[in-house]
């Protein structure tokens, strides 16, 4: 008896053995053959979506198969009440998926990601299935039927991802690869254990292996898929971050369909209430301590300062705009003949080409005439007494955190704005007084640091011209790379802008 227990337990270490090491074997090579048939952001698509499957996939099985395996004296009843219990599991664990799809997709500013969601999340229910039998050839440490079924299902459906990989499929070979090496594999361990349930469910069976396989779930959620998933969303958090370019603002550097990588470690990613952000309540944004400070002429990321009304700054989290800084705090920034200037910065500022060819534009009277119909000609902060414009602008003082000024009627139209987001109330002018919180204000010392931002597409940019400074917690991060790229009429993949360097 102990030598054929002997045997079986090598046979199975042996077996145990093949299915790893062949099917990730198998595994491996495929993966270089669509890799060369699909694009790496279809790649992406689906790891974005990997740490909540591996979440989902931990709570299918809640330990029971291994409380089946540990148990004594099983009975027909126990294998019937796991199998319906991890089948109900699974359906309600993919219903949250498929309400959680929009969120997701959101979070990672990815639309496709909705559909790719609920047709990935259908792994859930398929592998729910499977969970008993594996148990049992477990039990009966029959590891090389396990290990044929895994791998006829990886081959089988390895050869189906490379064949539509093949015929342009992109992102849904890899899904339809993922569900048809699931499906078969559930399917061919239920040959091969030879079990079917039966039409019992029992609470005393599962309250039994409930009381040990809660405890090895716990274990597995906090050791393992818990832990990646809170690792991507701290580096989701505080490292970096993708937006995709919606317009055409930021031409030629960036174009519509664009997808940049932002870097949140140069300045320090920011800390605030989601919460508040949400019910666009007062919000406190605290930046912790980065690398370095942004300068003239890099590319940003923010959140729009005016997402509801123009005369007063607001915060919407899911409105984000990509500019060029064209002015620190502390820089006194102008526009003579369209073009940026900063006093004591002998440095171009933006797209000189651009800006060169709206100079040329402005100088015949009917395309001034033009923009000043089209609302687009006179600039921030839109007065009829200092009348700057595109053309000519300023000069303006960007304060810096600790920057006192006094306050007079010029002031007043500049920083007013600024002023009442700082401080959360009125600033009234009465006479040539102004009050604030009920008091007169002679001088303001400004709280934040601000930035003038500017599009290199001169002609069709929302920027700084029009709405003024940006507040430095509104920023992102410095828009480092461009991963991917879609023609947004064609949905074809630009391969000449992919991991293009932003400049």
């Amino acid at each position: 008896m102990s030598e054929s227990l002997k045997h079986q337990a090598t046979n199975s270490v042996f077996w145990s053995a093949v299915e790893r090491f062949s099917v990730q074997g198998i595994q491996f090579l495929l993966s270089i053959i669509i890799a060369r048939l699909v694009l790496p952001s279809d790649y992406g698509l689906i790891a974005m979506l990997g740490v909540f499957m591996a979440l989902a996939q931990t709570f299918i099985d809640s330990g029971f198969s291994n409380a089946l395996i540990q148990k004594q004296n099983r009975t027909i009843v126990d294998f019937s009440t796991v199998f319906y219990f991890n089948i109900v599991v699974g359906i309600v664990i993919y219903i949250c998926l498929f309400l959680g799809a929009p969120y997701i997709a959101e979070f990672y500013n990815e639309p496709q990601l909705t559909i790719i969601m609920k047709v990935v999340g259908l792994n859930i229910i398929i592998i729910s299935f499977s969970i008993v039998q594996r148990a049992i050839l477990t039990i009966k440490l029959d590891f090389k039927r396990q290990a044929l079924a895994s791998l006829i299902a990886v081959i089988i459906s390895g050869g189906m991802g490379v064949y539509l990989a093949y015929n342009g499929y992109g992102v849904w070979a890899l899904v339809f690869q993922a569900l048809l090496n699931n499906l078969l594999c559930s399917c061919l361990l239920a040959i091969f254990a030879k079990w079917w349930p039966r039409l019992c469910f029992s609470f005393q069976s599962f309250k039994s292996l409930f009381s040990f396989g809660s405890k090895l779930l716990l274990s597995s959620v906090t050791g393992g898929s818990l832990f990646m998933m809170i690792i991507w969303l701290l580096l989701q958090i505080f490292v970096f971050a993708s937006f995709a370019i919606p317009s055409d603002s930021m031409e030629p550097v960036l174009i519509p369909g664009d997808y940049v990588l932002v870097n949140k470690m140069l300045k320090g990613p920011r800390i605030f209430s989601l919460g508040d952000a949400r019910q666009h309540k007062p919000l406190h944004i605290d930046r912790l301590k980065g690398f370095s400070e942004f300068q003239r002429n890099e590319v940003l990321v923010f959140n729009f300062p005016y997402p509801e009304r123009w005369d007063s700054i607001g915060f919407n989290l899911m409105l984000y705009y990509v500019k060029r800084c064209i002015a620190l705090p502390g820089d006194t920034v102008e526009i003579r003949d369209t073009r940026y200037r900063v006093r004591g910065y002998d440095k171009e500022l933006g797209n000189i080409v651009s800006q060169n060819s709206l100079a040329h534009f402005l100088e015949k009277p009917r395309n001034v005439e033009k923009m000043i119909q089209e609302n687009c000609f006179f600039a921030y902060p839109g007065d009829t007494i200092l009348k700057w414009s595109i053309k000519d602008f300023g000069p303006f003082y960007l304060p810096s955190r600790g920057d006192t000024i006094v306050m007079d009627d010029k002031h007043y139209l500049l920083y007013r704005n600024l002023i009442e987001w700082e401080q959360q109330d009125k600033l009234i002018a009465s006479n040539g007084h102004f009050y604030l919180n009920g008091r007169e204000v002679e001088h303001y010392v400004f709280m934040h640091n601000y930035y003038f931002m500017g599009g290199d597409n001169c002609y069709n940019s929302q920027d700084s011209r029009y709405w003024g400074p940006l507040p430095e917690e509104y920023i992102v991060g410095k828009a480092t790379l461009i991963w991917k790229s879609k023609n947004g009429v064609t949905d074809e993949i630009r391969m000449d802008r992919i991991f293009k360097k932003i400049k």
